[in-house]
């Protein structure tokens, strides 16, 4: 059975408080989130389940004349695979916020992050879970010499290109020659 606290927000401050009051201890559970899948797996453990469900400002589209499109964090389109052309922009307050969001969607085919601390950089894309994580590169694109695949409801079978497609597409096979009696 799994033990874990569950709170559910019904503001951002409430939100932001509560994962500020709880830290590692807690995960997210937003619109596309696999968590609940993840912990009866035993892949994570956390004591604390903060779902977002209810917290209006991260749901919806809204536009403003001089500022843009915003959308939220729980709106269909930053919680679904898409192929662009297509860029959605999530403003966070720090690299956690930003794992946070980057993890709260059911897929991960690629992500990347973006900076000049390159410690940092790795740091941060490490904790992302997704087939191809990239720092200051571009997400479209393979490299065809590096396995190619996703995690979540991005992946289906083994890993594509590099090392890992000479395994998959390999046959190991043995033979015995035993001279002719003459």
């Amino acid at each position: 059975m799994l033990a874990f606290e569950l709170e559910r927000p019904r503001d951002l401050a409430s939100a932001v408080e509560s994962l500020g009051r709880h830290e590692s201890r807690a995960m997210l559970k937003a619109g596309g989130t696999d968590v609940i899948v993840w912990m009866h797996k035993h892949a994570v453990q956390p004591e604390v389940l903060v779902d977002l469900s209810e917290v209006p400002e991260l749901g919806g589209i809204s536009f403003y004349p001089h500022r843009g499109i915003k959308i939220g964090a729980m709106a269909t389109v930053n919680q679904e695979e898409t192929f662009g052309p297509l860029l959605t922009v999530m403003t966070v307050p720090d690299a956690a916020a930003a794992i946070e969001a980057a993890n709260s969607t059911r897929f991960g085919l690629v992500g990347a992050v973006h900076g000049r601390d390159l410690g940092n950089a790795v740091e941060v894309v490490s904790k992302i879970r997704c087939g191809l994580r990239r720092i200051n590169a571009p997400t479209p694109g393979v490299d065809y010499y590096a396995p190619f695949g996703g995690e979540g409801m991005s992946s289906f079978g083994p890993r594509e290109q590099g090392r890992a497609a000479r395994e998959f597409f390999t046959s190991t096979t043995t033979m015995t020659v035993v001279p002719a009696a003459s």
